[in-house]
């Protein structure tokens, strides 16, 4: 996902929700199961993202463990992270044996968090750092006073 393709939802101030996702303990699922197993999880996930939001919304992987959501019904985004969550930590792929997925999410609505890529990404990026003080699968909702 790129500016350009959030530009246009974000230049007719539509009001939206702009996730940035992070694959728990990847690193390790690289290490302990190899590259491979690894894609594959990536690959997975990617699938299940794209499977779970609407056509409208926009998902998008942006390097390494790393993916973009923009969900274009604010009033339904919480629900649809919360169901999302439950999915990836139910999510099987056999490479992995008994290992748990999990993901956080760091969330910032535009216009209210920010109008431009830039600014929504920072305020997501923010929330996502504060869910490493709060444990594994779980979201945080930017909140401007506390950037």
């Amino acid at each position: 996902m790129t500016n350009v393709s959030v530009k246009p939802k974000l230049n007719n101030k539509e009001h939206c929700c702009f996730l940035i996702l992070d694959v728990d303990a990847f690193k390790s699922v690289n290490d302990n199961y190899g590259h491979a197993a690894g894609d594959k999880v990536l690959e997975n996930l990617g699938l299940l993202f794209k499977n779970h939001f609407r056509q409208s919304d926009i998902v998008g992987r942006i390097g390494g463990d790393e993916f973009i959501i923009l969900i274009q019904d604010e009033n339904i985004a919480e629900s649809r992270i919360q169901s999302l969550l439950q999915k990836v930590n139910e999510l099987k792929i056999e490479e992995l044996k008994d290992f748990k997925l999990s993901i956080r999410i760091g969330i910032a609505f535009a216009p209210k968090d920010g109008t431009t890529f830039m600014e929504l990404y920072r305020h997501a990026d923010q929330a996502l750092y504060q869910t490493k003080r709060t444990g594994k699968n779980n979201y945080k909702i930017c909140k401007n006073d506390e950037i």
